[in-house]
């Protein structure tokens, strides 16, 4: 009775210890997990998934993980939830949940799929709530779309000096050309210009050579 008695206060102890355990790396993890049944309900849950949602901890089990999605949201968790199933390889993905007041958070899901004592298969579900990295994806997203647009502005506008540049190139060469040709004209000319025509046809030749410079 005693040697029983001794084996008992260590299986005892071994519990305890066990249980101290479990309470550390489960119920008090940072991280939230839980229990999933093959149809879908809650057989267990731990404080951090139960604070992510906004209710008591005890009042997670038996319900259904799907009713915490809105509905556009359940088709994502179903279809790798099935997949889980059907390979057993761990699915990986974020969708949006429902809290108990209604607010909406963004919670990224990793499942495994085991089989509990009694031979049925379960999912182990890991729940981390990436609202915060969500919110600065779409700051993110939306400042991209605002230097985009800035972009395709700049680029407009650099196209529109471009075409105004190549026509007023255009539009001042024509003009030039014909005073440089019809001044080389003048100069020789018959009779030759007289000193103080020359000196004006100069001035005339060399002012659109200077102005055909800076437009070339």
């Amino acid at each position: 009775l005693e040697l029983q008695n001794e084996e008992l206060r260590s299986a005892q102890e071994a519990l305890e210890i066990a249980r101290e355990r479990y309470f550390d790396l489960y119920v008090m993890a940072p991280v939230g997990y839980c229990t999933i049944t093959d149809q879908d309900l809650i057989l267990e849950a731990n404080l951090t998934v139960a604070t992510l949602l906004g209710v008591p901890r005890g009042s997670l089990v038996k319900r259904a993980l799907t009713s915490f999605m809105p509905h556009a949201q359940r088709a994502i968790y179903r279809q790798s939830t099935e997949q889980l199933r059907a390979t057993g390889e761990p699915q990986s993905f974020e969708l949006q949940m429902t809290r108990s007041d209604s607010s909406k958070i963004w919670v990224s899901l990793v499942a495994n799929v085991s089989r509990s004592l009694s031979g049925s298969s379960v999912l182990r579900v890991m729940l981390k709530d990436v609202s915060e990295r969500k919110q600065l994806d779409a700051i993110l997203h939306e400042k991209n779309l605002e230097l985009e647009r800035t972009r395709q502005l700049a680029d407009k506008a650099n196209r529109a000096k471009s075409d105004f540049l190549a026509s007023m190139s255009h539009e001042l060469r024509s003009p030039l050309n014909a005073i440089l040709g019809f001044a080389q004209l003048m100069d020789a000319g018959t009779p030759p210009p007289t000193p103080a025509q020359k000196s004006s046809i100069d001035q005339i030749v060399h002012g659109g050579w200077y102005l055909l410079a800076l437009v070339n």
